[in-house]
């Protein structure tokens, strides 16, 4: 022991290093891990009906022979069924989800894809983005848009015109009648 006096005499000392605690250790560790898994993660197992919609989707872009961009995000699929308008650049797609805590992933989710690969799940956040209002039109004037394989068979500038040809059911031939 040494005493006050001798204490107060004695050169101070330069403060010891910190020294990691086993809880700093293992909070550090912890992150290491999950920033490992994060990385490591692989995807999510499709479910059937979503493996089948890939396949369906697939077949649909190789009819209407879509070529896409080259930084096309992986694991994004063109949905070609979509039709509602986009800004110029822009498509509808479709990319399985991963696991999460609301489940086990593996289902197809509805995304836009962009130039640069730019992938966004929801509309809002895409027109927040590019900095454009997201405003409900005036539907009553607009045309409605068609699907790209509907288009090959019905022009958009086609006209329908009533036979006489009768359906033989009086409801569907007033509808026809009032076209």
């Amino acid at each position: 022991f040494r005493t006050h006096t001798e204490r107060a005499a004695m050169p101070p000392q330069k403060p010891s290093p910190k020294r990691s605690t086993p809880k700093a250790k293992g909070a550090a560790a912890a992150l290491a891990r999950a920033t490992a898994r994060r990385i490591l993660k692989k995807p999510a197992k499709l479910t059937q009906k979503a493996k089948k919609d890939v396949r369906l989707m697939q077949s649909w872009v190789k009819n209407v022979k879509m070529e896409l961009p080259e930084d096309w995000p992986e694991g994004a699929i063109p949905n070609a069924r979509a039709f509602a308008p986009l800004p110029e650049g822009w498509y509808h797609a479709k990319k399985a989800t991963n696991a999460s805590s609301k489940g086990v992933g593996g289902n197809l989710h509805p995304c836009f894809v962009g130039p640069g690969g730019r992938l966004f799940w929801h509309k809002r956040d895409l027109y927040k983005h590019l900095g454009l209002p997201m405003e409900r039109e005036d539907l009553s004037e607009v045309r409605r848009p068609m699907n790209i394989l509907v288009q090959k068979e019905f022009p958009p500038d086609a006209i329908l015109r009533r036979t006489e040809t009768r359906a033989g059911c009086e409801y569907i031939d007033r509808r026809c009648d009032g076209l």
